[in-house]
């Protein structure tokens, strides 16, 4: 794992909300709706936690 790699993950990892929207996605797909309900966020603050997650797991 290089350190670009390292840095994504902290990054991913160090907000508690992406850590519940992790955990809630585990279950599988969910409506970004129920997201959103469950921490009382907006849909762009939302989208930003997912363009977090998705950089993520989108490494190599």
């Amino acid at each position: 794992m290089s350190s670009i790699d390292i840095a994504l993950l902290c990054r991913a990892l160090r907000d508690s909300t992406r850590l519940e929207i992790i955990k809630m996605l585990n279950d599988g797909e969910k409506c970004a709706c129920k997201i959103v309900e469950r921490f009382s966020i907006t849909q762009p603050t939302l989208s930003y936690h997912m363009k977090i997650l998705t950089e993520f797991l989108e490494m190599p």
